[in-house]
């Protein structure tokens, strides 16, 4: 049985596994660590490259918010033989560390010709 998984759907989902990836990274590194000093105020931009061409790029932060942290990323994905996909996605966590119930993504389809 084949099933087919429409392009764009396809680099949406890897927009958020490598967003989750990093964000993983991030989690793990911060396990090691005194509980107090898990995170410190970040932002940055990453570009994703297919055979040396830049097909999309991510814009992320993570910042202090009430008691805890919160992490937030906007990812946008374009190939030569496809739409422009948008994704973003936050995480809430605990000032350990550890992730609340608060998680949100958002994936946008490409405009209609």
């Amino acid at each position: 049985m084949n099933i087919f998984i429409p392009r764009r759907a396809r680099f949406a989902s890897a927009a958020l596994l490598l967003f989750c990836g990093g964000f993983g990274i991030v989690l793990a590194h911060a396990q090691k660590k005194d509980v107090a000093g898990i995170f410190q105020p970040d932002k940055g931009k990453f570009s994703f490259l297919m055979e040396g061409k830049q097909i999309g790029h991510e814009e992320f932060e993570i910042a202090p918010t009430g008691a805890g942290w919160l992490s937030r990323g906007n990812t946008t994905l374009k190939t030569e033989k496809g739409p422009e996909t948008r994704v973003s996605g936050s995480l809430t966590l605990q000032p350990d560390g550890s992730l609340t119930n608060s998680c949100a993504w958002k994936s946008r389809p490409p405009k209609s010709l």
